[in-house]
């Protein structure tokens, strides 16, 4: 479907009505996956940082000198 067509409308209120539990769905889907892949990082972040505090020699490979 092209968007904008001729007596189309952009947003299709009554499919949006229909199929809320399917947008809800991906919806919390989506916030999980997402806070999921920022622990992840926040978790390997604090660990690489910790090392670089514990061993003096790493903080001159974590910051590239």
């Amino acid at each position: 479907m092209i968007v904008g067509q001729a007596g189309q409308p952009v947003i299709r209120w009554p499919w949006i009505g229909d199929h809320l539990d399917l947008i809800l769905a991906s919806l919390v889907q989506h916030l999980v996956l997402t806070f999921i892949a920022v622990g992840v990082g926040f978790v390997l972040s604090m660990l690489l940082a910790v090392v670089a505090l514990l061993v003096p020699s790493m903080v001159a490979t974590a910051d590239g000198a």
